[in-house]
């Protein structure tokens, strides 16, 4: 059986916050790289734990299991 694909929200949330960061707030496009680097393992983290992926959907309990296994 075929599971039905989740819309990637965090994706896109990821995306428009780096856009704000490098455009809105200017910060330094190292600053917006390592963001960047720091979301992706996220990203990950969510798709590795089968997490809903959406920024909304995060919880603390999930959020200190990422901290915790980085």
């Amino acid at each position: 059986m075929r599971r039905a694909k989740i819309p990637d929200r965090l994706h896109e949330q990821v995306d428009a916050f780096l856009r704000y960061l490098a455009t809105e707030r200017r910060h330094a496009q190292s600053t917006v790289h390592t963001y960047r680097r720091d979301l992706d393992l996220l990203r990950e983290f969510v798709r590795d734990e089968a997490l809903r992926p959406d920024a909304g959907g995060l919880d603390r309990h999930a959020l200190r299991h990422f901290l915790a296994a980085t």
